[in-house]
């Protein structure tokens, strides 16, 4: 009898235990599908645009949340993975393993018509993974292709132009418009390169070499302001290409570091007036940092 009740106690025990188990892998596979904030893009004067999971959230430049919306309800077929001012006032997306650019209007959020890049044959294979991009002014798409090792331009159209000489980079991630042309990231040189704003011929070079918040160069967005003494904001990664640090690159070639304490999976970042935004993915957060270099509360209110 004895050893019946002791035998059921323990079957009851081994139940329990598979259930925490159970419950416990699919607590793991739950917390797996949670990504956090990535794509961030302040548009001017309106909401910034933050991708969270599968959805698109708009917020106030305060940092209230105005509205959320389910990604395929926009248009765009995945989460973003990069988020572009257009040059008409709309806001471009891409998404990873899609060589597509999804032009939305800026004002509702939903797609209004699509650019589909007209790749040459020997970086067809890139347009899929390239997600970093900028425009002109004219409506000219520069398109990083990252591990092709090569910046392409197209017209507003798609037709494709030029891209850039064989060897000028090893792998290319960051890209923005300014002085004229196109400043781009050899990513694995640790240099800034300008090109020429039709050709795509190198014209100049700044080297910011290695640095304590991480090496290799990825996502940049230009200051918005003419004149400032930063010329841009910086993704910096470790070597796995997930972990890592920003950093403000001023005219000089100098180079200042985020305040913000490591560990960090910096994202996407974007200028709120003279403030930089990160979207952190081990923090879960859209850090901020002043024009003076200090780290400020994270930007958002509580419920956000």
């Amino acid at each position: 009898m004895k050893q019946r009740i002791a035998s059921a106690i323990a079957m009851v025990c081994l139940a329990l235990a598979i259930g925490a188990v159970i419950g416990s892998v699919k607590a793991t596979l739950d917390a797996g599908k949670i990504e956090g904030p990535s794509a961030l893009l302040v548009t001017p004067g309106g909401p910034v645009w933050l991708g969270v999971n599968d959805e698109l959230w708009r917020l106030s430049p305060e940092g209230t949340l105005i509205d959320r919306q389910p990604i395929a309800a926009t248009g765009v077929p995945s989460s973003p993975a990069n988020l572009v001012h257009g040059p008409d006032g709309s806001v471009v997306a891409s998404v990873r393993r899609d060589s597509t650019l999804y032009v939305l209007d800026a004002a509702g959020a939903r797609v209004t018509r699509t650019l589909r890049p007209q790749w040459p044959e020997a970086l067809a294979k890139h347009g899929g993974r390239a997600i970093n991009f900028a425009f002109d002014p004219n409506g000219r798409v520069a398109i990083a292709t990252g591990g092709g090792d090569a910046v392409a331009l197209f017209e507003a159209d798609g037709r494709f132009v030029a891209h850039t000489p064989r060897d000028t980079y090893i792998f290319s991630n960051g890209l923005w418009w300014s002085d004229g042309g196109w400043w781009t990231t050899d990513t694995n040189r640790f240099t800034l390169r300008l090109l020429d704003a039709d050709l795509m011929q190198p014209r100049r070079a700044l080297e910011l070499g290695r640095a304590a918040g991480g090496s290799f160069l990825g996502p940049a967005r230009a200051h918005p302001r003419a004149g400032s003494k930063t010329q841009a904001a910086l993704i910096r990664f470790h070597g796995n290409m997930i972990d890592g640090g920003v950093s403000r690159v001023h005219a000089d070639g100098s180079v200042t570091a985020l305040a913000h304490d490591a560990p960090m999976q910096p994202r996407d970042l974007d200028w709120l007036g003279d403030d930089l935004l990160v979207s952190d993915g081990v923090s879960f957060r859209v850090l901020r940092e002043s024009a003076q270099g200090q780290a400020l509360r994270p930007f958002g209110n509580e419920a956000l």
